[in-house]
């Protein structure tokens, strides 16, 4: 094996580990190509400097460690095998430097790669004034600091939760923690976006950014990442008014939502083993929960084509600027990319993540309802906008590898001519080969249980489709901003009292003739009775509260942002909603009507057990 490699270090010191008796080093291994290495032995021998990065060497340790099947290898600094000085007599007081050597070969061979320095600990782990301390991290997680009678000290969450790894995408959507993003971004690239933006304000041409995500008070930095504005009617320009340039003395910062591509500008430039996720601001949601609740929803009831989400902090510093831009509290979602289907291969739930991945929307100018009329290659393509010029936009977009777009054409037009052709045992036999009808029928009665109406089977839009290598069909629930008591006029006018077996569109194929089958009809009923159960922890009043109450209790501090928007949460529907308009998450009553107070739980509770029965 080739000695020389690629290591990214990221230091953890803090609180959260004991002062004087060991903290955690996190590493990502590659080779000199760029690979991650995983499985891979090494030893890595860890030495602490004091003053500045070449001053005097206070302590020398080597430990063994093994990287992960993401290339990640930890170790607790303070454990490993004294080689010079003494770990219990270091100056944690006094300004430090962590360098690391690596050895790969484990052949007694060790290559410098980074000294960085070691953030100070805090200032109340050098007192003896108490034995117990309770301690608040940077992202708003508090930890119990506990001191026995011999001096040691240990750590627990004030709430009993576990940490994902590094390398996962757990690790980035984990609803315990609250991180903060920080984007740094040059003048010249910022002008670049608002530029791009004036000629194409749906131009999805991206920008070089460094990334940092500080959890827990471990910063992790990625560099030379592509960062480029998102949505459809909601896409806005982050600063200022057409034509303007950055202001460095008075900055007008608007509220976007932004996606994020690791590899675009370079390859294996994952973060924690994905390649993209996206943050969306929470426009028209003073609740700060209704997309957060309904994937988490979607998630319990075992719709696991769901993209994982949850809450961070985006800050945006211009580098030639002294001052950062805090953005405020933003959802964050995991990307449909090859990192999305790996993780559902792992967990059994598809072959292969070398199938087809179509996104459904409004391309072409009207929906994707998978109507036979719409089984032709004119509906069908990869979406291309371009800055300037023609684009393309399609209602079937597809997103898999671009070589096999004839490939997975053919297949989809076969696919929505035989969903529309069929009928009968013939039709019921092919959609069980063909339709993974369990995964349709959870992420349905969900979609109609929260009241989304801007999905399939109203409005033809927001969902996605996989294809499995053995051309089995997955259904992707997506985009459920329009939710939890939104409405809409002429679609969706009370979406808290609207019948559930007659929801939306009967021109809807894929929705109505799976529930024309008796047998799948009255699967779906008693998936929305599930739902609707105040024995079971889903759409039941109480429970949804207490989550949501919990996720606003944790973000709630950290809404007020420099651009002056959602700077409170408040309890109430969106203010464009032309139906219901009065609809609350966490008061009021189950009338759901014009008049009153009514609460959306309460009401669609109510609403389903009317009609369906308890």
């Amino acid at each position: 094996m080739n000695n020389r490699f690629i290591i990214l270090a990221i230091l953890f010191f803090s609180f959260l580990l004991s002062f004087g008796q060991s903290f955690n080093f996190t590493t990502t291994i590659r080779d000199n190509n760029g690979n991650i290495l995983k499985n891979q032995p090494i030893k890595i021998r860890s030495s602490i400097i004091k003053d500045d990065a070449n001053g005097t060497i206070t302590y020398i340790e080597e430990c063994a460690s093994t990287t992960n099947n993401y290339g990640v290898a930890s170790i607790a600094i303070g454990k490993g095998a004294a080689i010079s000085g003494d770990f219990s007599s270091v100056d944690w007081a006094s300004k430090l430097f962590l360098k690391s050597e690596v050895d790969i070969n484990n052949d007694g061979n060790f290559s410098i790669v980074n000294t960085t320095e070691i953030p100070s600990a805090p200032k109340s782990l050098y007192s003896n004034s108490t034995s117990k301390l309770v301690l608040t991290a940077d992202d708003g997680n508090k930890w119990n600091v506990n001191v026995d009678n011999n001096g040691n000290i240990t750590t627990t969450p004030t709430e009993n939760f576990s940490t994902p790894e590094y390398g996962t995408v757990d690790y980035i959507f984990d609803m315990n923690a609250l991180p903060t993003i920080t984007l740094e971004i040059s003048t010249d690239e910022w002008n670049k976006m608002l530029l791009n933006f004036d000629k194409n304000k749906e131009n999805e041409e991206c920008i070089v950014v460094d990334f940092l995500f500080n959890k827990y008070g471990e910063i992790r930095k990625v560099e030379n990442v592509g960062l480029r504005l998102r949505g459809n009617t909601s896409r806005v320009r982050p600063e200022g008014s057409n034509g303007e340039l950055h202001n460095s003395t008075n900055p007008n910062w608007h509220h976007c939502h932004y996606g994020f591509r690791f590899e675009k500008f370079q390859d294996n430039n994952l973060f924690s083993g994905t390649d993209r996720f996206s943050l969306r601001w929470f426009k028209e949601d003073a609740t700060y929960a209704r997309e957060i609740y309904c994937y988490d929803l979607m998630r319990r009831f075992g719709v696991w084509t769901t993209p994982k989400s949850s809450y961070c902090r985006l800050q945006i510093k211009i580098k030639e600027d002294s001052e950062t831009a805090y953005m405020g509290v933003y959802e964050m979602f995991e990307g449909l990319d090859d990192q999305y289907l790996d993780d559902r291969v792992a967990l059994g739930k598809i072959n292969q993540s070398s199938g087809f991945l179509w996104k459904m929307g409004w391309g072409n100018g009207v929906g994707a309802y998978l109507t036979k009329d719409q089984a032709n290659e004119t509906m069908m393509g990869i979406e291309d906008i371009q800055l300037e010029g023609t684009s393309y936009k399609f209602s079937y977009d597809y997103k898999s590898k671009k070589k096999k777009l004839p490939e997975a054409r053919t297949q989809f037009i076969e696919f929505i001519n035989n969903l529309n052709d069929k009928t009968g045992e013939d039709f019921i036999q092919w959609a069980e080969q063909n339709i993974n009808i369990d995964l349709l029928l959870r992420a349905c009665a969900v979609t109609v249980a929260v009241g989304q109406w801007d999905d399939y089977w109203c409005n033809g839009n927001n969902f996605y489709l996989y294809f499995d290598t053995d051309k089995k069909c997955h259904y992707v629930p997506y985009d459920f901003d329009n939710s939890l008591g939104t409405s809409t006029s002429g679609l969706m006018d009370n979406p808290g009292t609207g019948n559930p077996l007659s929801w939306g569109n009967s021109n809807r194929p894929l929705i109505t003739k799976i529930l024309s089958v008796d047998k799948w009809k009255n699967q779906y009923i008693e998936y929305l009775k599930q739902l609707a159960s105040a024995d079971n922890d889903y759409l039941d009043a109480d429970k949804s509260i207490a989550r949501i109450l919990k996720w606003q209790g944790m973000v709630e501090k950290y809404v007020d942002n420099v651009t002056g928007e959602d700077t409170q949460i408040i309890d109430r529907s969106a203010s464009w909603s032309s139906g219901v308009k009065n609809y609350k998450l966490l008061t009021g009553n189950s009338e759901g009507g014009n008049n009153g107070d009514p609460n959306f739980f309460k009401t669609r509770i109510k609403t389903i057990n009317s009609l369906l029965g308890k």
